[in-house]
């Protein structure tokens, strides 16, 4: 290679190079291109036409996270409606200590910003920029104090969303959120990606169950998916782990078909499948056999005729998965059928009409729990 040829390349990589560091820095050249505490660039929620969080932030650590959005299942147009978003993880490897996010909302026709993202009255904790493709996408992420700096565990945000004046049919938000290690460096963060479909009144879905659990091993899965016919759904897997092998488009009923991969991380993990804006939990063991010690409380309760509805608290390791499963069909799991670490399993128990008293057991982490109902 010629010297003058040497010279061109190397230029070239400094300018690369820089404009690399410019578009991840604070630098005034690039207005919305902020360090991460105090909010992402706008662009950057995986959203159609969009890249996501991994564009500032690499070398990924851990698969023990869980990042979700919590919205109404359909809109009335105008009306304003509070959305949350979560993280949590029971990473005990690489603890997280700062969380962060990027939210927008778009037309699933066309991919079109709809509606009005808007802060909570008197937050700090979460901010509104307008970008991305075309220029006039609307965004809110965290702030500065949104980051929770040095808090494990997890993070929440509460925000508003205002629904278009009239019908724009179904309207889905795209979020990413970074999990990260606290270390002000843009390695070993975690980014996770998750979706919500907000309908318009005329739809609305329902899935067979809400979790699901498997074995290290991994295999195949299903979910069952009602909606009335002719309202439209998306199924999108948001963790690598986990492959959508049906259609990830239709509409009326269907069946949801997943592949979950073996699980070679040594620890439990949990991720999601986003079917017609539900989210349905996956958590798949690690394989840790006897390193996992499970326990409950309390290990029995009693109820009326009348059935009711109970609390069971589960003890387990950070990297420990478990599963509840009643054992008879007059009792019922309500919540937290699935989970890894400490937990909760709720449940109902229904009315005895058999005129004699009756009884049960719900397996819970390989643990029993009795239930015993009076005539």
């Amino acid at each position: 290679m010629s010297q003058s040829n040497r010279l061109k390349t190397i230029c070239l990589g400094i300018f690369l190079i820089g404009a690399g560091a410019i578009l991840c820095s604070r630098n005034p050249v690039v207005p919305r291109a902020r360090a991460s505490a105090s909010g992402p660039i706008s662009g950057v929620t995986g959203a159609p036409m969009e890249n996501d969080c991994t564009l500032c932030h690499n070398t990924p650590s851990g698969e023990r996270g869980l990042f979700t959005i919590d919205a109404p299942g359909s809109y009335m147009p105008g009306q304003t409606y509070q959305i949350t978003l979560t993280h949590v993880n029971t990473d005990d490897v690489t603890p997280r200590m700062s969380w962060g996010f990027e939210l927008t909302a778009l037309t699933v026709a066309g991919n079109m910003p709809v509606g009005d993202l808007q802060n909570i009255p008197d937050s700090t904790l979460t901010q509104v920029i307008i970008g991305g493709p075309g220029g006039n996408r609307q965004y809110i992420e965290h702030t500065h104090d949104g980051v929770f700096e040095g808090q494990t565990g997890g993070a929440s945000w509460k925000i508003l969303w205002t629904a278009p004046p009239s019908d724009v049919g179904p309207v889905r938000l795209y979020a990413a959120g970074n999990q990260a290690n606290g270390d002000f460096d843009n390695t070993g963060d975690q980014i996770y990606l998750a979706q919500a479909t907000i309908n318009p009144p005329s739809c609305t879905y329902s899935l067979s169950s809400a979790s699901a659990f498997f074995t290290q091993s991994g295999g195949p899965g299903s979910v069952n998916l009602t909606a009335p016919a002719g309202c439209s759904w998306m199924v999108a897997s948001n963790d690598s782990w986990i492959t959508v092998v049906s259609a990830e488009s239709g509409s009326g009923n269907a069946t949801i078909d997943f592949e979950v991969r073996e699980n070679f991380t040594a620890s439990a993990r949990t991720g999601t499948v986003t079917v017609a804006g539900i989210t349905f939990i996956i958590v798949q063991d690690g394989g840790l056999g006897g390193d996992c010690d499970y326990s409950v409380s309390p290990s029995f309760q009693s109820f009326p005729a009348s059935g009711g509805t109970g609390v069971v608290q589960v003890f387990a390791a950070e990297r420990c998965a478990w599963q509840a499963t009643p054992n008879a069909g007059w009792v019922t799991i309500t919540s937290g059928s699935v989970g890894v670490g400490n937990g909760t399993v709720s449940f109902s128990v229904g009315v005895n009409g058999s005129g004699v008293g009756r009884k049960t057991t719900i397996t819970i982490a390989g643990k029993t729990f009795s239930v015993k109902q009076k005539p």
